[in-house]
């Protein structure tokens, strides 16, 4: 296996060349954005979906993953509609590394995903070519090569069916900060999914990420393996389960269009909203403005992304839960920065949690309730003056 990995390493950096078996073709038109709410527990599976999880599927049951997954969820009882999540099996995964800025550069010495086994890239994403007015592909370099070479690699401590690392632009070796590619790539993946409950979730450094090349996670929640004994289960049924941040209750104010500010979850949020395939070069680009002046400023972050409704400004003018998904969220945390390791016995406010999906070991799962979580979690918020200040900075980048 460590010629294999030598190989690996040959292979990305003067040009990893993948099997066309193994290759994810998408264009614009594959993008969803009116997706029943339900659609996938009813068997509706986009291409996508149906390449991931069969990939994924396939990896982990041929013993790839450090562990066979099991779930074990319960909602917390409560208004808010948190999901605290059994997390006793991550404790085998990977000592995370340690930061103490949000922009450290690559290191090369230090795991990365070039030293990965091959088996577990799944497989590469490759959005068709782009023609410009002189009938010249806009992503193909002059070599005949696709621009990205962008990956789904199987996350071999997984926490979630499909749990995968997306890998933008993969022998870059670019450090754990947001590119316009990668927020382009975040947005279009979530995008090709014709399920309610897939998310996109990005942990910056100092901001609970552990390892400094530039990935983001994806997965499916609460969805269920043919084989699997457990699943999610809460108060309500598992397949009409959402996070609080696809809720239709929560508060907005418009900071312009396209952004809007969020306070109804314990730390507030700068949320981007995407309606359609024309919008998100346009949107990511905001984004972008953003995540670069956090990195300049020295501003950890998180960031999520998920299908929603459309964002009212006025509460209670949206359809019953029933409705379609009509439109993706960004989910953008500002938020006190953590400097060293990320402990994993501890209660831990990354993406995922800050999205209301809450991982837990044991003696924490089974006394947690909403009041304990979000008193906990508000403990990772900038104080008030600090994240309107930032507000305020975000309005005039974006009204200039």
């Amino acid at each position: 296996m460590v010629l294999a990995l030598v190989q690996l390493t040959h292979h990305l950096s003067s040009g990893f060349q993948m099997a066309s078996s193994n290759i994810f073709d998408y264009k614009a038109s594959d993008f969803l954005f009116d997706v029943p709410n339900h659609s996938f527990h009813e068997g509706v599976h986009s291409d996508f979906d149906k390449c991931l999880l069969s990939k994924w599927n396939k990896a982990h049951d041929s013993g790839l993953c450090k562990y066979f997954l099991q779930l074990e969820c319960k909602t917390i009882p409560g208004n808010k509609g948190y999901v605290a999540q059994m997390n006793a099996q991550r404790k085998e995964r990977r000592a995370p590394q340690s930061f103490h800025s949000v922009n450290m550069p690559f290191d090369p010495d230090k795991f990365n995903f070039t030293k990965i086994k091959v088996d577990e890239i799944l497989f590469q994403v490759q959005k068709q070519s782009v023609i410009d007015d002189n009938c010249n592909s806009l992503n193909v370099n002059s070599n005949g090569t696709h621009e990205f070479e962008d990956m789904f690699i199987i996350n071999v401590s997984p926490f979630a069916v499909g749990h995968s690392l997306v890998v933008p632009n993969l022998s870059e070796c670019r450090a754990q900060v947001l590119t316009l590619h990668a927020l382009e790539l975040g947005v279009e993946m979530q995008s090709l999914s014709a399920c309610p409950n897939f998310y996109v979730v990005f942990n910056g450094m100092c901001a609970h990420a552990s390892v400094n090349h530039l990935h983001l996670h994806c997965y499916y929640f609460n969805v269920k393996k043919p084989s699997q004994d457990r699943q999610c289960n809460g108060s309500t049924p598992a397949q009409k389960t959402s996070l609080p941040v696809q809720r239709d209750d929560l508060s907005f104010q418009p900071v312009s269009k396209s952004c809007f500010v969020c306070h109804s979850m314990p730390v507030p949020a700068i949320v981007f909203q995407v309606l359609s395939a024309a919008e998100i070069s346009v949107v990511s680009t905001m984004i972008h403005l953003v995540t670069q002046y956090f990195v300049k400023e020295g501003i950890a972050h998180n960031l999520c992304v998920v299908k929603a409704r459309k964002i009212q400004t006025q509460s209670g003018t949206q359809g019953p839960i029933g409705d379609d998904f009509n439109a993706i969220r960004i989910f953008l945390w500002p938020r006190r920065k953590m400097a060293g390791a990320k402990i994993e016995n501890r209660l831990n406010a990354a993406a995922c949690e800050l999205s209301g999906h809450v991982f837990l070991q044991p003696d924490l799962y089974e006394n947690i309730t909403e009041e304990t979580w979000e008193k906990h979690a508000a403990n990772d918020a900038l104080p008030p003056d600090e994240f309107n200040a930032i507000v305020e900075q975000v309005k005039g980048m974006l009204n200039h």
